[in-house]
């Protein structure tokens, strides 16, 4: 859902710089907001990978060609542990308990 409202609302200033209308203010909205949606977008990731038991340094396979896609599936159909890992306990356990 994170992922989804990044993108939502990187089209829509994008929308907006592109329209001409106001460009400047449309830069300076833009910049801060997405260097703030781009740190929360990093460590989202870093937490999924951290549910399926990986280091969060697996985010620099997005550097790679073809890496982002290697990502995509392996974040979005990676079930996370079910038991303990070395990143915390399974988030799952509170949000059921």
């Amino acid at each position: 859902m994170f992922q989804a409202g990044y993108f939502i609302t990187a089209v829509v200033i994008g929308g907006v710089a592109d329209s001409g209308v106001v460009p400047e203010l449309a830069a300076i909205v833009f910049v801060p907001v997405y260097f703030v949606a781009f740190w929360l977008a990093l460590a989202s990731q870093i937490r999924r990978w951290h549910d399926i038991g990986k280091s969060g340094f697996w985010c620099l396979i997005n550097l790679v060609p073809f890496g982002s896609l290697y990502a995509l599936i392996e974040l979005g159909f990676e079930p996370g542990t079910k038991e303990r890992n070395d990143y915390g306990a399974n988030p799952l356990d509170d949000a059921v308990g």
